[in-house]
């Protein structure tokens, strides 16, 4: 086909950012925001050595107190931290940051770079973010070299306009405008994020329902679930040590939704100790145990203890192993290999020119076997 005709026709549709797959700059991921801890990295991009891509909206959700604002809140401090062009935009709805907390770790000049914007309703937030947007645009060339991560924590929080009219005027009607505005919100927003490179994380709170099929739901409605690329469910439990106590968290990340990873798997698992938080390895020897890819033995006459990675033909003594730091056991070849066989499990693939015919006679098999089961 002629380059002229398809040239014209793109030109035909007064559309400044249109192209081919080749040169429509929207869908192309300017650059990645790592998100200060490797397993993390690959759960939002399949790549431990990437993060959120740019453009893309992530929702993290989860029950309450699952380590949701937690993890997002190190991201922006991690951001920040990571280079001197890059700006934290948080859209805060809860009245729960404490700043105290925060501004002891960062410099005057990181300080500035962490920008607040506190939201009362849905329509606020959709006129904020709508203003913000058409300023970034007017100054495009200005923040051309500047990393932005936007964070939206939470959209399960704020009312619409309605209910709070409503309840300055003592009615108690049920608001059925709420997911609505949400709805309209990230319309109104998400193409114009992907236009201008910007990943926006957004927490949203997990409630029961009485589905027996979908026994989770988010808060707000559809509008969200259908507006990210990402869902990503948390789960927590206590982190202990030998002795039983509790010496932090264990945060297990379900991806729900996804276009780069397999869904609704549950074997990928980070934590945070009280005393250092979390750091960028964490979760690493979880994956390697988690997926057999890794053993240790009990001390015993002949000798220490070992821990080993079979594969990669290493072992080191326990006794070793527990004097050196994470930077020191986790090497590059270490990184690379957890890296990998993160693809290996998790990636999703692109269709194939050739198929497995005996995989999809299993599969139909599966498929059967499944129907059965609900009938």
């Amino acid at each position: 086909m002629k380059k002229n005709l398809l040239s014209g026709l793109v030109k035909s549709s007064g559309n400044p950012y249109a192209g081919n797959i080749k040169t429509c700059e929207i869908y192309k991921t300017k650059y990645y925001i790592d998100t200060g801890n490797y397993i993390l990295n690959a759960c939002v991009s399949g790549d431990m050595f990437k993060g959120i891509p740019s453009g893309m909206i992530v929702q993290w959700t989860g029950e309450k107190s699952t380590g949701k604002s937690f993890i997002t809140s190190n991201m922006m401090l991690h951001h920040i931290k990571s280079g001197k062009n890059n700006l934290s935009i948080l859209f805060e709805t809860e009245g729960a940051l404490i700043s105290d907390q925060i501004l002891p770790h960062l410099s005057d000049d990181e300080q500035e770079r962490f920008l607040i914007f506190p939201i009362t309703t849905i329509e606020d937030a959709k006129r904020q973010i709508n203003s913000l947007i058409e300023y970034l645009k007017s100054k495009k060339d200005e923040f051309k070299d500047v990393k932005i991560l936007a964070t939206f924590d939470s959209i399960g929080m704020p009312a619409s306009e309605k209910e709070k009219e409503d309840s300055i005027k003592d009615k108690i009607p049920r608001d059925m405008t709420r997911a609505q505005a949400i709805k309209s919100l990230f319309r109104t927003i998400v193409m114009d994020f992907a236009i201008l490179k910007i990943p926006m994380n957004v927490v949203n709170h997990q409630y029961a329902t009485m589905d027996q099929w979908n026994p989770k739901e988010e808060s707000g409605g559809s509008g969200m679930a259908y507006s990210n690329s990402i869902t990503l469910e948390l789960r927590k439990k206590k982190l202990k040590n030998d002795k039983k106590e509790q010496i932090g968290t264990a945060f297990t990340i379900i991806p729900k939704k996804s276009r780069i990873m397999a869904e609704n798997i549950s074997k990928i698992e980070i934590y945070s100790k009280f005393k250092v938080g979390m750091d960028r390895f964490s979760g690493c020897f979880e994956f390697l145990k988690n997926h057999n890819l890794s053993n240790q033995d009990r001390a015993n006459a002949a000798g220490g203890a070992y821990y080993r990675i079979p594969e990669m033909g290493f072992e080191i003594e326990l006794k070793e192993l527990a004097k050196l730091t994470p930077e020191q056991f986790w090497t590059q070849d270490k990184l690379e290999y957890i890296n990998e066989k993160f693809k290996d499990i998790y990636l999703l693939e692109r269709s194939k020119l050739e198929s497995n015919l005996a995989d999809d006679v299993n599969n139909e098999v599966c498929v059967k076997k499944e129907k059965g089961k609900t009938k």
